[in-house]
């Protein structure tokens, strides 16, 4: 089991979000800006949120065993 440390945080902002939403990256211990990574989005079955990942899946270890990125949203809320 993992848990929710990314390498970085972004905060999503849109109109079509009923509020601002948290994305977590995580990068290669390897990472480079130089280099093309292939890109994976991790989204949740709708039973479930954001914390099933990490419960399951240690994905810092992920990332640097692919050389990915792996962009881990949280709970994207729709308008309500």
């Amino acid at each position: 089991m993992t848990s929710l440390c990314a390498q970085q945080k972004w905060t999503l902002e849109s109109k079509f979000l009923s509020e601002p939403d948290t994305i977590l990256i995580f990068k290669p211990k390897t990472y480079t800006e130089n280099k093309l990574y292939p890109l994976v989005y991790l989204l949740h079955g709708y039973s479930e949120n954001y914390k099933q990942w990490s419960q399951t899946t240690d994905l810092q270890k992920l990332s640097d065993q692919y050389d990915l990125l792996l962009l881990h949203l949280m709970d994207l809320l729709p308008i309500t």
